[in-house]
């Protein structure tokens, strides 16, 4: 397991293009809850 950043985004391996894809859409549904609480 080691991350590579890249200007596209995390790269767990050459071959997951769709895991990094999903890492991403976590962390920004992730951000976009925490911003919608602090907004209320």
């Amino acid at each position: 397991w080691s991350f590579v950043s890249t200007s596209g985004g995390y790269w767990l391996d050459g071959r997951s293009r769709w895991y990094w894809k999903r890492f991403l859409l976590k962390d920004a549904s992730k951000r976009r809850i925490r911003w919608a609480a602090r907004r209320r």
